[in-house]
C-alpha cells in the first residue's frame, strides 16, 4: 500500500506539471490568428510633375505586403523667400497593384511624411486626391502655420464604407494628384521636403491596404 500511494503521488505530480504545461502553451497561442496578406505586387509606376522628375520616383512594397509606400528624391521646396516663385511643387503618378486570383483590396488609409521648416507668418498647404480602380477616393489635405520647424505627417483613416475594393482577383490602378504649396512673407528661410533615400526614412506617401476574400466571375 505505501509503494502504491508513492506511485499515486507521483501520478498527480507529473498530471500537475502536464497541466501547467499545457496552460502556458495556451497562453502563447494568439487568437484571433494572424490573416497573412495576399502576395500582391506593384508594376508599371508612371509619374510626372515638377517635384518628380524621371528617375526622382520609386515605388516599394511593406514586408508584409499591406503598405504602398511612393519614394521621392526631389520632391521639395528650399528656401522659399518672399516674392519666389518656386513655391509649389507637384508630382501626378500612376502605379499598378496586381491582386492574386481569388482577393480583392482596399485603400484603409493615406498618410504623408516629410520635414518643414517654416518661419512665423508662413505657411503650406498640402493635397492629395487619388482614384483606384476607376473610382474617386476621398481628398487629403492640411495646411501648416510658422514658426514649426519639424518632421509631419498628414494622414487621413478611409472609414469602411468609403473604401473602394478593386475587381476581384484584377490589377487595379492608383492614380495620385499630389501638390504642396509653401507661402512665406517674411524674408526667413522656408523649407518643405517628402523626399527620403529609402524607406527607412518613411518619407514619403504611403498607403495602407485591406484585403478580403473573393469569387471571380467566369467570363465567355
Amino acid at each position: 500500500m505505501i509503494i502504491n500511494g508513492k506511485i499515486f503521488l507521483k501520478a498527480l505530480f507529473l498530471i500537475g506539471i502536464l497541466i501547467k504545461g499545457s496552460c502556458v502553451f495556451a497562453e502563447s497561442v494568439t487568437w484571433p490568428p494572424v490573416m497573412t496578406f495576399p502576395m500582391i505586387t506593384l508594376s508599371d509606376l508612371n509619374y510626372a510633375g515638377s517635384g518628380c522628375p524621371f528617375g526622382s520616383l520609386t515605388s516599394q512594397l511593406s514586408s508584409g505586403r499591406d503598405k504602398v509606400q511612393l519614394i521621392f528624391k526631389d520632391y521639395k521646396i528650399i528656401r522659399a523667400i518672399s516674392g519666389n516663385q518656386g513655391g509649389s511643387k507637384n508630382c501626378n503618378f500612376v502605379v499598378s497593384i496586381n491582386v492574386p486570383t481569388g482577393y480583392a483590396i482596399s485603400i484603409q488609409k493615406i498618410e504623408l511624411r516629410g520635414k518643414m521648416k517654416l518661419p512665423r507668418g508662413a505657411e503650406s498647404i498640402f493635397s492629395n486626391e487619388y482614384a483606384f480602380a476607376g473610382h474617386l477616393g476621398p481628398i487629403l489635405s492640411n495646411k501648416f502655420n510658422g514658426p514649426y520647424d519639424d518632421s509631419f505627417k498628414v494622414e487621413k483613416n478611409i472609414a469602411l464604407q468609403e473604401q473602394i475594393f478593386s475587381p476581384c482577383g484584377e490589377t487595379a490602378l492608383l492614380r495620385v494628384n499630389s501638390s504642396f504649396v509653401v507661402k512665406n512673407p517674411s524674408f526667413d528661410t522656408a523649407s518643405v521636403s517628402i523626399d527620403g533615400s529609402s524607406p527607412r526614412d518613411r518619407a514619403g506617401i504611403i498607403y495602407s491596404l485591406r484585403w478580403k476574400k473573393c469569387h471571380s466571375i467566369s467570363r465567355h
